[in-house]
């Protein structure tokens, strides 16, 4: 799987240059007026659609390199829904496109393989071993002896219906860790550092054992 460091060095030839912001402010502009008034637009409106679509495909012509290796990464681990991944990765890096804040300091291409990946990762249900994983992981401590064989689904939502006895920071960490994410891609996307982000993941696991493991201290 790529790193961060690979998608800012190797991903767009337009290299978060004026002309690549210049495509994605008429992207953002054509979804505005789509969102404002879907039906009966004005001449000049119907410009901003077509720009913002031509700005689209320049943007998806710069950039297929990484939807492509993605999507190629989860094809290669024996992922085969009827779905079309790189089509639904596709339409990912659009939406994307249009939810990119340049103020956030990332560029284009970090958000777009975040989004994109969640997107796969959705779809494959890739992220299920790993959870179940990381569960039995949480109920193996040396204090729990004898635990019992763990059934997948119904220990997934159990997990579930205590996720929201977590702060929404600490859900956030847990959900991406589970899904495979690192300490410091989750701490790109929370705006956050990679140790605030592990004792969130800390906290979170002492707080769940405890609901999972009642009268365990």
């Amino acid at each position: 799987m790529l790193s961060v460091v690979d998608i800012e060095r190797r991903n767009s030839p337009l290299k978060q240059t004026s002309e690549e912001f210049t495509l994605i402010q008429a992207a953002a502009h054509r979804a505005e007026v789509l969102r404002r008034n879907p039906q009966a637009f004005t001449c000049e409106e119907r410009q901003i659609v077509r720009r913002g679509e031509w700005a689209l495909q320049q943007l998806l012509y710069a950039h297929r390199g990484l939807i492509l290796r993605l999507v190629t990464a989860y094809r290669s681990k024996g992922y085969n829904d009827n779905c079309d991944l790189e089509q639904e990765a596709t339409l990912a890096f659009f939406d994307a496109v249009v939810s990119y804040d340049p103020a956030k300091g990332a560029q284009l291409s970090t958000w777009a393989y975040f989004q994109i990946r969640a997107c796969l990762q959705k779809l494959t249900g890739a992220n299920i071993h790993q959870a179940v994983a990381a569960a039995k992981l949480m109920q193996s401590e040396p204090a729990i002896s004898d635990p019992e064989p763990i059934q997948e689904q119904g220990f997934l939502e159990r997990l579930r219906s205590i996720m929201h006895e977590l702060t929404l920071k600490q859900q956030q960490v847990v959900s991406l860790h589970l899904e495979g994410w690192s300490w410091s891609e989750i701490a790109l996307k929370l705006q956050s550092t990679a140790d605030a982000v592990r004792m969130r993941w800390n906290r979170a696991v002492q707080r769940l054992r405890l609901l999972l493991v009642p009268g365990l201290i």
